[in-house]
């Protein structure tokens, strides 16, 4: 499932909003709607995967605030390609995350919202989880971000994470 497949429609007035996402593939079965509240700006989550059968896509939306989302496709051993979007809520953008792929996001304000909508039952302790090094440091450049200010939450720092052995990251 690609972005362009899904179109988005925003509406204002003067009672406010509707945000709407359209025309998502029947193959994109909704299993699972997350709300994730981050309370922390500059909060570093994730980066991580879920492996069969738990293996999901997901469609993400910014409700509150702002995030940037990450995911990295393994291109072959060492070799992985990095794609990042920023997410606002006063957009309509989104990002969907293709089965497989690892992702993560940074909180880039307090109080950042944001809906997930997953074509399978995700499972923190079922992921696969990776320490960001290098694909931090990428980020950190790519949005002229400083590192020292940037703090992974406790529950990510407690998971068992790989290094994922990059070589190289293309953009």
């Amino acid at each position: 499932m690609k972005d362009q497949q899904v179109k988005k429609f925003i509406h204002k007035d003067s009672r406010g909003g509707l945000k709407k996402l359209y025309d998502i593939p029947e193959s994109f079965k909704v299993r699972q709607i997350i709300i994730s509240e981050t309370t922390k700006a500059w909060t570093v989550r994730g980066l991580h995967y879920s492996p069969e059968p738990n293996i999901e896509s997901k469609i993400i939306t910014c409700v509150k605030g702002s995030v940037i989302w990450v995911t990295l496709e393994k291109i072959k051993d060492g070799i992985f390609k990095l794609f990042s979007k920023k997410l606002e809520a006063n957009t309509n953008d989104f990002i969907i995350i293709p089965r497989g792929r690892i992702h993560g996001c940074i909180m880039c304000e307090e109080d950042t919202l944001i809906q997930i909508v997953s074509d399978n039952d995700h499972d923190g302790n079922k992921s696969i989880h990776y320490e960001w090094s290098q694909v931090l440091d990428e980020i950190c450049k790519t949005y002229n971000l400083q590192r020292k200010d940037l703090w992974e939450s406790e529950k990510d720092v407690g998971y068992k994470r790989y290094n994922l052995g990059i070589k190289e990251i293309i953009q």
